[in-house]
């Protein structure tokens, strides 16, 4: 069995035991937005925010002006083609930061709550996570695991998304040799880069707020 295939069994037990109680063990809404229980990870039925303003507006402006001491990167990001993304690039890796875009046909459009119940993801890594205290996310591995995405819920109808690659060079060498990245070695090289991101990025540019803010 597969390391997503464990922790996916692993998870479905949680929630068999967790279905006995009467509600998710989570707080109502406020300002500033109240502290997550990390027990509410164990369940599927949580009551997911879709009114609340994006909090990034897919250009590095968005950002604080400190960003490249913040994150330790050695040289500022740049806003990606057509105003979609902030990026940018550094030895350990490349880096995206986003919020979703929704599709204009109301049928195809996805939300939070279709990422937290896994249906977004096509890697082998999957797991749910309190970021910053106040932010329900999931955290899952790309195509071929060559990178790690970081989906997080802010309470608006479009996630934040933190992305974190192998570099240009490591990625090339895999395809030469028609292999895929070790999704373990994937998961701890990466997925903590992108949590660091998103816990410093967003106490910056979403004061007081959470994925429960009102």
């Amino acid at each position: 069995m597969g390391k997503r295939a464990v922790l996916v069994s692993s998870l479905l037990a949680t929630l068999a035991v967790a279905s006995a109680c009467t509600s998710p063990p989570e707080p109502p809404v406020g300002a500033p937005a109240p502290k997550l229980d990390p027990d509410a990870v164990a369940y599927d039925n949580l009551d997911f925010q879709k009114g609340r303003k994006p909090v990034f507006d897919n250009t590095c402006k968005t950002l604080p002006p400190d960003i490249t001491t913040l994150l330790g990167l050695t040289k500022p990001p740049r806003t990606g083609f057509n105003n979609q993304s902030c990026i940018g690039a550094e030895e350990w890796g490349e880096f995206m930061i986003a919020q979703f875009a929704q599709r204009d046909r109301k049928s195809e459009q996805k939300f939070f709550s279709d990422v937290w119940k896994g249906d977004e993801v096509s890697g082998r890594y999957f797991e749910r996570l309190i970021v910053a205290e106040r932010y329900y996310a999931v955290q899952s591995l790309g195509y071929d695991n060559a990178s790690c995405e970081l989906v997080v819920d802010t309470g608006s109808s479009t996630p934040f998304k933190v992305s974190i690659y192998y570099t240009d060079a490591e990625t090339e060498a895999k395809r030469k040799l028609d292999e895929k990245f070790d999704p373990a070695a994937s998961r701890d090289r990466l997925c903590p880069r992108a949590r660091e991101f998103a816990t410093k990025l967003l106490p910056a540019i979403d004061p007081d707020g959470g994925s429960r803010k009102s």
